[in-house]
């Protein structure tokens, strides 16, 4: 028995039904309504430019009524889609490989994709894959390595191996719950002013450097660890010291900041009210006598003081070198009293 091919079987009825039935699926037969599709070129004008288009190849192929296997040529210059808003766009364009749809208008579409505007379509053709539109993201086998997540846990940015760049003239972010960004490196360029409303703000970093001309805190700092600071020819200025003396207007010279008790406040004063209490100890042997300090000399928590009194001012042992007194002409016993001069 002869095989049968086509759209018709041994059930097919020889009416006037069934043939008008051949004609209608023949002629939906040549509508193109979807399709899915792999994207072969991508054309862009860059992150910052207009939405490009996209080069595509249908992956359902064509058949034979034998049932060959004949493949669709590419589609060329077909628009993809971005989510945009007036001059706004979450700007994810489609790579080679991607995967998705394509869906074919109605009408003619070649004049629309390039000015934008209404007008007459230039032919009659109608749901042709020349008008077709590219939806992507349907990649069923790639997981993604870059992502941007909110959901009822919050925001979630992940950069994956690439670079985080935020630019804007004014940007505003007030997170409620959780903000996550993961990323190599995170670019910020703000322009005019970012202000930022967390409950929370952590950063775990091996360097953190902050380059602007003047940096403003509106509370306490709270510093675990060194604060290290870079003399580059510019004042550094305290306003307050230990639990909040005020240090913005006591300088001067000979003037020095100090805690004089411990737990008390900070405060400027001349260096010469200071009461400095150095003690010096060696024991050590001195080799030779040195002012009152003598040969063999050791010494534990001397003061400044008795350093320089020591060695300045060594011991005198009384002498005397005569016994004469002017108008005496007798002798005199030792203990014996004399009348002094009126």
């Amino acid at each position: 028995m002869a095989l049968v091919y086509g759209s018709q079987d041994y059930s097919t009825s020889n009416t006037l039904e069934a043939a008008l039935s051949f004609m209608v699926e023949q002629i939906m037969s040549r509508m193109s309504v979807c399709k899915p599709v792999k994207v072969v070129a991508v054309h862009t004008n860059g992150r910052s430019g207009i939405v490009g288009t996209v080069d595509v190849t249908i992956l359902t192929n064509q058949q034979t009524v034998i049932g060959e296997s004949i493949p669709h040529t590419i589609i060329y210059g077909v628009p993809f889609i971005r989510i945009a808003g007036g001059a706004a766009a979450l700007i994810l364009d489609p790579k080679i490989g991607d995967t998705g749809f394509c869906v074919f208008a109605d009408r003619d579409i070649s004049s629309f994709k390039q000015t934008g505007a209404a007008g007459v379509p230039p032919t009659f053709r109608q749901y042709d894959m020349a008008d077709a539109i590219y939806v992507g993201g349907w990649n069923l086998n790639v997981p993604p390595q870059q992502w941007i997540v909110i959901d009822d846990e919050g925001i979630d940015i992940n950069a994956g191996t690439g670079t985080l760049s935020e630019e804007a003239q004014t940007m505003t972010s007030d997170i409620v719950d959780s903000w996550t960004q993961n990323a190599q490196s995170i670019e910020t360029n703000v322009v005019d002013t970012w202000q930022m409303t967390v409950g929370a703000f952590d950063i775990v970093a091996d360097t953190f450097d902050i380059t602007v001309p003047e940096f403003h805190i509106i509370g306490n700092l709270s510093v675990d660890g060194i604060v290290h600071c870079t003399w580059e020819g510019n004042s550094v200025g305290v306003g307050f010291g230990g639990t909040g003396a005020d240090l913005s207007a006591t300088g001067g010279p000979n003037m020095v900041v100090v805690q004089q008790t411990e737990g008390a406040a900070f405060t400027v004063v001349p260096i010469g009210d200071l009461d400095v209490t150095v003690e010096y100890s060696n024991p050590v042997p001195t080799p030779a006598t040195l002012g009152g300090i003598a040969a063999g000399s050791t010494f534990t928590d001397q003061t400044m003081q008795e350093m320089w009194t020591s060695l300045l001012y060594p011991y005198q042992a009384p002498a005397f070198t005569g016994f004469y007194i002017v108008g005496q002409t007798s002798p005199l016993e030792v203990g014996q009293s004399i009348a002094a001069d009126p």
